[in-house]
């Protein structure tokens, strides 16, 4: 039950570091902005092409519109499922660089663990090896 409190005990974070608020906001807005974007697309064309279709090849009556209606509705939960696991995925590897700038922030500011920015990741392995 600990876990779930984490994410409120460290808002203060922000308000101790305001940087950290830019950090977390940029890779948010482009995350929002194209997954939004992706979103709209995707439920327009896929609403747009399943009215052609219930329009032209039926019939107008209830029964037709009940079933166009739950088709939306499906159309709907389906995109906004496709959406969360692209979200996901791409968001983790747009978040990348801005996540390694708000730990080694925290690690500098919080902890006085400073690291080089030059090293690279086996570089920094090795003495990370070499330490222990």
């Amino acid at each position: 039950m600990h876990g779930f409190f984490y994410p409120f005990k460290c808002v203060n974070l922000f308000f101790k570091y305001p940087k950290l608020i830019l950090y977390s906001i940029v890779p948010m807005t482009i995350n929002m902005i194209i997954y939004g974007t992706i979103f709209f697309f995707a439920y327009n064309w896929l609403i747009g092409s399943s009215s052609g279709v219930i329009e032209s090849k039926v019939s107008n009556n209830i029964i037709v519109e009940i079933l166009g209606l739950l088709l939306k509705l499906f159309s709907f939960f389906l995109v906004l499922l496709l959406c969360y696991f692209a979200f996901v995925i791409f968001g983790g590897l747009i978040s990348a660089p801005f996540n390694e700038k708000m730990s080694k922030l925290i690690e500098e500011e919080e902890f006085g663990i400073y690291i080089d920015d030059g090293l690279t990741f086996f570089s920094e392995l090795f003495q990370y090896k070499r330490r222990d």
